[in-house]
């Protein structure tokens, strides 16, 4: 049998299949979620897009710090495809290990959700090769995020309510990249520039001056209790 001079597994456990009209036939089962050879394969070359997008280039290092769930073997298969290395850490050992084999790896990318990333956030300094974090349960909160800015830095409210998430300002998403074409040098723009009066821009989320200790969940009822109260518990603490 010959063997081939390159092989990617991401090609012939999802690529063929779905090319040789298995597309529609089950490929995974999540608890209640199930995603067929078609669906799974769309989201693959999605995030493969998506990392080389962020500058990962091939043979670089991808962590993939994920429970059993689909975004691991989506985050898994698509590191493959864009041609970088995928570097899985258990989310069973500490925090501290976790940090170990993200910097050991120099891992160029983390993809993790917004549990687990909480205890490294602290320690991001120490993994010097990270470029990119991926959460797969994160969102974006840029217009809130510019509305708290402006509030804060003119004076012209005090901001109460929870960090907002610090995605789509600044570098977080890895920055456009631009070629020059008279030097031909490659330079990345961020994908926005709202600065603010002290120089940072959103990236790190802002802080509200009264924290009312909203939690994943809340409904409004309970929003609106949690508001009233520190709102309350600041009003107290100044007189």
């Amino acid at each position: 049998m010959a063997v081939p001079l390159e092989f990617n597994a991401a090609v012939e456990y999802i690529d063929r299949p779905a090319s040789e009209g298995h597309g529609q036939r089950t490929a995974l089962v999540c608890h209640d979620a199930a995603l067929t050879y078609a669906e799974l394969q769309q989201a693959v070359n999605r995030f493969a897009n998506a990392i080389r997008s962020l500058g990962v280039e091939a043979e670089q290092r991808v962590a993939i710090l994920l429970p059993n769930r689909p975004e691991f073997v989506i985050a898994f298969y698509g590191t493959l495809k864009a041609g970088a290395v995928a570097a899985p850490v258990s989310f069973a050992v500490t925090p501290k290990e976790q940090l170990f084999l993200i910097g050991e790896c120099r891992a160029r990318a983390l993809v993790t959700n917004e549990e687990l990333w909480a205890p490294l956030r602290a320690r991001r300094n120490d993994l010097p090769f990270l470029r990119s974090v991926i959460l797969v349960d994160g969102g974006t909160a840029s217009a809130s995020e510019g509305f708290a800015a402006q509030l804060r830095d003119a004076g012209a409210a005090r901001v109460v309510g929870s960090r907002t998430f610090g995605a789509g300002c600044g570098y977080m998403n890895g920055g456009i990249p631009l070629r020059l074409p008279h030097s031909g040098l490659q330079v990345r723009m961020p994908d926005c520039a709202r600065l603010r009066t002290n120089g940072m821009n959103e990236v790190a989320g802002i802080t509200p001056d009264v924290d009312a200790g909203w939690t994943e969940g809340d409904d409004d009822a309970a929003l609106a209790v949690k508001t009233v109260a520190a709102i309350a518990a600041a009003m107290r603490s100044e007189k």
